[in-house]
């Protein structure tokens, strides 16, 4: 989901070549075509698209409207989906205790509100393309934090994942001010 998402999101904020890299694109074209397309790709697909709008959107959003405001309608929205989903999907069952009031605090407030809050709040700072790839370390520091706390390794192929996670944000940057001077450059030249 989040490779998707990263291809995808630079292509709908900008329609800029500059900022996709030279080969983003062509290589997703061609590992699609490889392996064939089964329904989870195209589901995955249409997840990051939407994802991709969403990122480009929040951006506008929040270069207009006040970022708390912005947190509020999505937090009403989708509990608000959700409780009339959930009957739908599942038999909801909630067996008061003092645990479960824990885990509901934690996960609405720290886990949901705050998070999108600061998600939203810092998103007005940054380009689409960049709080794309901010979001994209979230697995790695998901592994360090699950390391952290509960000794949970992480295999070779996970590894290599995550250096390759870090590895495309730092060339991204490098990127990013490659193209900054060459800018600069051409503006003291012409």
């Amino acid at each position: 989901f989040w490779g998707f998402s990263f291809v995808t999101d630079p292509s709908l904020s900008a329609l800029r070549w500059g900022e996709l890299g030279p080969w983003r694109m062509l290589d997703m074209v061609e590992n699609l075509g490889a392996g064939g397309l089964n329904l989870g790709d195209i589901y995955s697909l249409i997840g990051a698209v939407g994802y991709a709008f969403y990122v480009v959107l929040l951006d506008r959003a929040t270069r207009e409207v006040h970022p708390g405001a912005v947190t509020v309608i999505q937090m009403f929205f989708c509990g608000i989906l959700a409780l009339a989903i959930s009957p739908l999907v599942e038999t909801p069952v909630l067996v008061p205790s003092w645990r479960l009031a824990g885990a509901m605090f934690y996960l609405i407030f720290l886990g949901s509100i705050l998070a999108l809050a600061l998600m939203n709040w810092f998103q007005r700072k940054l380009t689409p393309l960049r709080a794309v790839l901010i979001y994209a370390t979230e697995p790695v520091f998901a592994a360090f934090i699950g390391f952290l706390a509960f000794g949970a390794g992480m295999s070779s192929r996970e590894i290599a994942g995550a250096v390759l996670i870090l590895s495309g944000i730092l060339v991204s940057d490098l990127w990013e001010i490659a193209a900054a001077r060459r800018g600069r450059r051409k503006a003291r030249a012409g």
